[in-house]
């Protein structure tokens, strides 16, 4: 009798669009290949924008529900989630609109600086990385937060100069996100922008900066 071993193989499903397919894997070239991803998913239309932040803003509700009930010692489950629910759609509704501002000070000085774009694009692409970053740390801060509370050892390595902690975990994500939103602000910027180096330099530094401060944990 002969036996066959075959090699499992695991299919990730994938949402098919008029020209193209968007499968799970490929969402993680969000935060490494960033010209391949903004050349096959961006720009969205904006009854997927708005998809992905109601989908979006329901992850980071889970988020800061799941910290909230581990630490919430005397608390009721219905007053934990009254706090999260405030909490989390504030904390949206404020990061939404600076977004939306920043972005359109920067549209309004491509408009002074007499540099036509599809401001449309423009606006879609950058609200549309900001909520993807914006997610990604409230994930990042979820599992560290866990990590913390429920691991029945504590994560610290010292090793010479190394050292290697729940806080490297959290400054790691921090400068991914700060290359995250700077890579994709370069590729959405008009190139007859971009050629006014020190001017680029001055707003993708305030820019990424401003994000960041946001979205820290």
């Amino acid at each position: 009798m002969k036996i066959v071993i075959k090699k499992p193989g695991i299919k990730f499903p994938k949402v098919k669009t008029a020209d193209k397919s968007f499968s799970f894997m490929d969402s993680l070239k969000y935060i490494y290949d960033y010209e391949n991803f903004s050349r096959r998913y961006l720009p969205p239309t904006l009854v997927k924008l708005v998809i992905f932040t109601l989908i979006s803003s329901l992850i980071t509700f889970s988020t800061y529900f799941l910290t909230s009930y581990i630490r919430a010692n005397n608390l009721a489950f219905n007053e934990i989630v009254e706090q999260v629910v405030f909490l989390n759609y504030a904390m949206w509704g404020a990061y939404l609109m600076f977004v939306l501002g920043i972005n359109l000070l920067l549209v309004l000085l491509f408009r002074l600086l007499k540099i036509e774009q599809n401001d449309i694009k423009f606006l879609l692409n950058q609200i549309t990385i900001a909520v993807g970053a914006y997610l990604f740390m409230r994930i990042v801060a979820m599992l560290i937060i866990l990590a913390d509370e429920k691991l029945p050892f504590e994560i610290n390595i010292e090793y010479s100069f190394f050292n290697f902690n729940l806080l490297t975990v959290l400054f790691v994500a921090q400068i991914t996100v700060a290359l995250l939103v700077y890579n994709y602000l370069l590729l959405n910027l008009p190139e007859r922008f971009k050629n006014k180096k020190l001017i680029t330099m001055f707003v993708a530094v305030i820019y990424v900066a401003s994000l960041w401060t946001l979205i820290a944990p």
